[in-house]
């Protein structure tokens, strides 16, 4: 028997949450933006590659400014390396590393984020080739956004 969150569904807009933890994650989509102070930027999307690269958040990494230190540790994570000077919206997508994911509050409803203060990552991020020690995996499904159990709490 499945229990249902029925608050956790509508707290989050209706959009099932992934627990917290470190996922295998892909970006899908990269949007060449510019920051507030005038920065260049990433907005990419995310999609969790053992969860059938279900959307699991969206992120930023700065190309200019006061973060640009925490964007090119995020890019190394991802594969550039020192001397990848062209890096392009194109050349992000399709991109691999673990990701640790949390979850917050903004405008009212939960959502999943990357946690760029997670101990041991590249600013949130690991590469593909060396990840953290603990990953959620396909032996245990993302629950409620929140819960460090898997406790079978379907959020919707």
């Amino acid at each position: 028997m499945v229990k249902v969150n029925w608050d956790e569904g509508a707290a989050s807009g209706g959009k099932p949450l992934f627990r917290n933890g470190n996922y295998l994650v892909e970006v899908a989509q990269v949007v060449q933006k510019v920051s507030k102070k005038g920065d260049d930027m990433f907005e990419i999307t995310f999609t969790s590659v053992d969860f059938d690269f279900r959307t699991i958040c969206k992120d930023y990494i700065m190309l200019g400014g006061n973060g640009l230190p925490m964007g090119l540790r995020r890019l190394k994570a991802l594969g550039f390396k020192k001397g990848d000077d062209d890096i392009n919206a194109a050349t992000v997508v399709g991109r691999r590393c673990y990701a640790a994911i949390t979850t917050e509050v903004y405008k009212d409803q939960k959502q999943n984020k990357v946690d760029g203060s997670a101990k041991g990552s590249n600013a949130g991020y690991w590469s593909e080739k060396s990840p953290p020690d603990k990953v959620v995996s396909n032996g245990a499904a993302p629950t409620d956004g929140g819960s460090t159990q898997d406790d079978g709490t379907v959020p919707f």
